[in-house]
């Protein structure tokens, strides 16, 4: 008699021809199962509730941090205080970076960073409350000589100041910011002196920061700038006066031979030009070889003017005002900061009177206690033309100001007395990477980046593979490659597939899986590889332009020890969430199928447990895991059992209670067969007390086969009997679906594995006395008669039962021709 065996099961296969252009055992449903063994499919873990419901909003993204999960929902984070998922929100608000793009994270020197519309944000402890990443740059100030005829500065000498800001971070990680401008004092008093070191204190710093002040040589003469090779001199806390009143004052009175340590700044370390600035707002990041990489960048508003001019018809003279960000600042004879009021100097050489007024200008800017917006800093260098300052925002993501004065020749660029011609301006290079210092998150020199492809196509996803990094644009896919700073550089990989649903693309088994426009491909330093060709029909029309929301909600999620690709998305043209997952493992390169309902996802390398975040509720969902008959049911509701009796089970209120569902308490469980009123009948007998109960939801397992037709479609057959192969058939019952070319309405059979240790069906001392479910076995069955005469047969298998699974591992059909007429 012929048969058909079919001991190949190879996953789903939606779009090519069914009857020659798919493989053996080739699968047109595969729902809520997996394909993790050769040829074997396998019912799917379960996924039940971790912790407490947070409010209404839908949880957008998970991350772990120390052990313990943070999320972030609406516009609020919250962190798991007691690893039981008890949620306890972060102080303040924090939403995705931009439109289409999601809050992403990394973690390095121990600690968690973040990216939110107010740019990188940064935890140091689980408990603690988010703040920005990265130091301060120091504010600027004055130095002046004394008056009592000794000290170390030589007569007839300058020397320069520089101010730095830093603190050590809750995992001893020491962050220093960048350094003030240089503060030149001379000495023509005729004797050594001391010097009085003023500077002001950025807004930003708490008592838990220190400062120090780093000093240069003595110059050649009174007359000569001094270079920029700096040395600390003094360091402290501020006060909580200090901090209060703005400013702090300090003599410096120690001999060039206690100097220390070189500042970082100077010419013989990494230059001014490599000064730790803030990370950038970006919209993606990653870490690669020890350095984090910023992509879609943009800057602080800033505004670069020099004052070219003090005195005479056309420059800067007493009355003068400037206004700066809508505030006016008006020159005098002497500062009086209270009333916006800067000295205007006249006493020394032009050079020397520009650089003073526009210092004076500066700290003007600082010292207004109307102005929380924006910071001011003198930028001149040594070696440099004077006068030159910059006038930075404070946060980012602010407007632009404007740049006014009743002087307007005296500034390069010349300013209007109105309008906004002269304006800040933020750098926005969406196809810029800026670069950090090495193991130094928090430091991004401004000059340290590089351009990928065209400015007009900005960066969708940054991801980092273990030997290069891929920057993924709109106009292609480019490889970040090299071992350090100096050797860095952007080389385009790939421009035949463009990223569709951003959030998708995660690195994979030492590979970048995303979603393009040719599907599902994997990116790696070998080149693009296609994954999804058995699909693609499916995944071509859920990414066209009639499901609007594919691209925003579509989500990926790596899952390495189970070798899966976890693709989230739509499946109904009207879906705002992802309603379906399909599933790849990368060692069978087989596709499955789970419907659900989720809204972002991550696995926990803590408990190597897969956690989701639903897509219509607020809870978080946490992947069974115990290896046992436990794992296969979702979600699970508690109960009160009032009584029972027999197989009635009498509960406190069997609302949202459904036939089968199954019941369980300790160690019994049972399926849910009918239910009248409170009292529910089960499908076993067992011993249940009156206590606290769960309700669980059942896993509906599916797989149907393409057609059946023994390689000829076109001959019509007789298919007698069936055989399912089971490695394990860990089910009380399963149903056997067919239908036919000749037969098209479903007609559904129920078959019961032989259960082990059921008296009768073992001989006798050869297995465990008591029963249980599972064991290797085929079950055989005649196929129902309407189906029996066909061309081609559909044949599908479902199991819907709590803690019951099953692993098939292929089937056998006996056929018998009957005739080569079709009909």
């Amino acid at each position: 008699m012929p048969q058909e065996l079919k001991m190949k099961i190879r996953g789903l296969y939606t779009d090519p021809n069914n009857f020659s252009e798919v493989p053996e055992g080739a699968l047109r449903v595969a729902d809520n199962v997996v394909i993790d063994k050769d040829s074997v499919v396998e019912s799917r873990r379960g996924q039940t509730y971790y912790g407490t419901e947070l409010s209404s909003s839908t949880i957008n993204k998970l991350f772990q941090y120390k052990g313990s999960l943070i999320l972030s929902y609406g516009s609020k984070m919250a962190y798991d205080s007691d690893n039981a998922g008890t949620w306890t929100d972060y102080s303040g608000t924090y939403s995705q970076p931009a439109t289409g793009f999601k809050m992403r994270s990394i973690q390095a020197n121990r600690n968690f960073y973040f990216l939110t519309s107010l740019g990188v944000q940064k935890l140091d402890s689980l408990t603690a409350t988010p703040i920005d990443a990265g130091g301060v740059r120091a504010l600027g100030g004055t130095a002046t000589i004394g008056a009592t005829g000794s000290g170390f500065m030589s007569t007839a000498t300058q020397v320069a100041y520089r101010v730095l800001w830093g603190y050590k971070d809750g995992n001893d990680n020491l962050i220093l910011g960048a350094p003030s401008q240089r503060m030149i004092v001379a000495n023509g008093s005729g004797s050594p002196q001391d010097v009085t070191v003023a500077f002001q204190v950025p807004g930003t710093v708490s008592t838990s920061w220190f400062y120090q002040i780093y000093r240069s040589p003595e110059s050649a003469s009174v007359t000569s700038e001094p270079n920029d090779e700096m040395q600390l001199v003094y360091e402290d806390f501020p006060s909580a006066a200090e901090i209060t009143a703005g400013a702090i004052s300090v003599l410096d009175f120690t001999p060039d031979s206690l100097k220390q340590a070189f500042l970082y700044t100077s010419p013989s370390q990494e230059g001014i030009a490599n000064a730790n600035e803030q990370p950038p707002f970006c919209k993606d990041f990653t870490v690669y070889k020890g350095y984090t990489l910023f992509a879609n960048t943009r800057t602080k508003q800033r505004l670069t003017l020099t004052l070219v001019a003090v005195g005479g018809s056309s420059g800067v003279v007493a009355d003068s005002t400037v206004t700066i960000g809508g505030q006016v600042y008006t020159g005098k004879a002497a500062n009086d900061f209270s009333l916006r009021q800067f000295a205007v100097v006249t006493g020394g050489t032009p050079a020397e009177n520009i650089a003073d007024t526009a210092i004076n200008l500066v700290a003007a800017i600082n010292q207004n206690a109307s102005n929380t917006v924006l910071y001011a800093y003198y930028t001149s260098g040594y070696d440099d033309l004077p006068g030159r300052f910059l006038v930075e925002e404070r946060d980012v993501g602010g407007t632009a100001y404007f740049a006014l004065s009743s002087r307007g020749d005296a500034f390069n660029p010349t300013l209007p007395a109105s309008g906004t011609s002269v304006s800040s301006s933020n750098d926005e290079a969406p196809n810029r990477v800026y670069i950090s210092k090495f193991q130094q998150p928090e430091s991004a020199p401004i000059l340290s980046y590089i351009d990928a492809g065209s400015k007009n196509s900005p960066i969708r996803r940054i991801i980092a593979l273990r030997d290069s990094a891929f920057v993924i644009k709109d106009d292609g896919i480019f490889r970040f490659i090299g071992e350090d700073s100096t050797s860095f550089r952007v080389t385009l990989a790939d421009n035949t597939a463009t990223i569709r649903a951003p959030d998708a693309a995660v690195a994979f088994n030492n590979q970048i899986m995303m979603m393009s426009d040719q599907g599902i491909v994997a990116v790696s330093d070998s080149g693009l590889s296609v994954l999804s060709r058995p699909i693609e029909g499916s995944l071509f029309e859920l990414s066209s332009s009639e499901y609007p929301s594919f691209e925003d909600v579509s989500f990926g999620l790596s899952y390495e020890s189970d070798r899966k690709y976890i693709f989230f998305t739509v499946t109904e043209k009207t879906d705002t969430h992802p309603t379906q997952a399909f599933v790849f493992n990368s060692f069978t390169t087989s596709w499955t199928r789970w419907p659900m309902s989720r809204s972002c996802g991550f696995v926990n390398p803590v408990d190597n447990k897969l956690y989701l975040g639903h897509a219509t509720n607020s809870f978080v969902y946490r992947e069974r895991k115990t290896f046992t008959k436990r794992d296969y049911a979702d979600e699970q509701e508690p109960v009160t059992i009032s009584s029972a009796s027999g197989l009635d089970i009498t509960v406190a209120s069997a609302a949202g209670i459904v036939v089968g569902q199954s019941i369980g308490q300790g160690a019994s469980e049972s399926k849910i067969t009918a239910i009248v009123g409170n009292v529910l009948t089960v499908a076993t007998l067992q011993s249940w007390s009156a206590a606290a109960a769960f309700i669980f939801m059942p896993i509906t397992n599916t797989v149907k086969w393409l057609p059946m037709d023994a390689g000829n479609a076109g001959v019509l057959k007789q298919y007698r009997e069936l055989t399912l192969f089971f490695r394990d058939a860990a089910f009380r019952e399963i149903d056997v679906k067919f239908d036919s070319n000749f037969s098209r309405n479903v007609e559904t059979i129920q078959l019961s594995p032989v259960q082990q240790g059921a008296w009768g069906a073992f001989p006798w001392g050869t297995v465990v006395w008591g029963g249980g479910l599972g064991g290797e076995q085929g079950i055989r069955t005649y196929v129902v008669l309407d189906k029996q005469r066909a061309s081609w047969l559909n044949l599908a298998i479902v199991n819907k039962q709590a803690f019951t699974s099953f692993s098939l591992t292929g089937v056998s059909l006996f056929i018998e021709t009957m005739s080569e007429r079709f009909f």
